[in-house]
């Protein structure tokens, strides 16, 4: 059953809209990623269970869990619940790495970039120049 509208206002939204680096360079739609419905999972047993047995149903559709659905936070409830904490700490491997770019992406409202560390960069490019070539100086 399709959310209601009016308790899920932010989650009809297209999140990414303000976001840097959306519009021409990059139109993804957070309503391509997540299509909101009810009725919202419970508790976490439940959202892993509907994650993990949920899926697409065709090629470009969203992603949908099975059974009960998770909410879409902004980026102001994801700060407030991080800052809850005095420090977190992330073990996992490849695919959880896919995971922190995709939180820091949400973190730094940048499409282009938020997803990218610093140290992957020299120090022109994070000053927003371009480096010379390789070989030329």
């Amino acid at each position: 059953m399709i959310a209601d509208t009016r308790l899920r206002p932010n989650e009809f939204k297209n999140a990414f809209a303000g976001y840097q680096y959306f519009g021409e360079k990059c139109r993804i739609s957070s309503l391509e990623l997540h299509r909101p419905y009810d009725p919202l999972c419970r508790d976490r047993a439940s959202m892993l269970k509907a994650m993990s047995s949920g899926g697409r149903v065709g090629r470009d559709a969203p992603y949908v869990p099975r059974g009960c659905d998770m909410q879409w936070y902004t980026t102001q409830e994801v700060c407030e619940i991080l800052g809850r904490f005095s420090q977190v700490i992330l073990v996992g491997d490849s695919m959880l790495r896919h995971v922190i770019g995709a939180l820091n992406i949400i973190i730094r409202e940048d499409l282009g970039f938020g997803g990218v560390t610093n140290w992957n960069f020299n120090a022109r490019e994070r000053q927003g120049e371009k480096a010379p070539p390789s070989g030329g100086r």
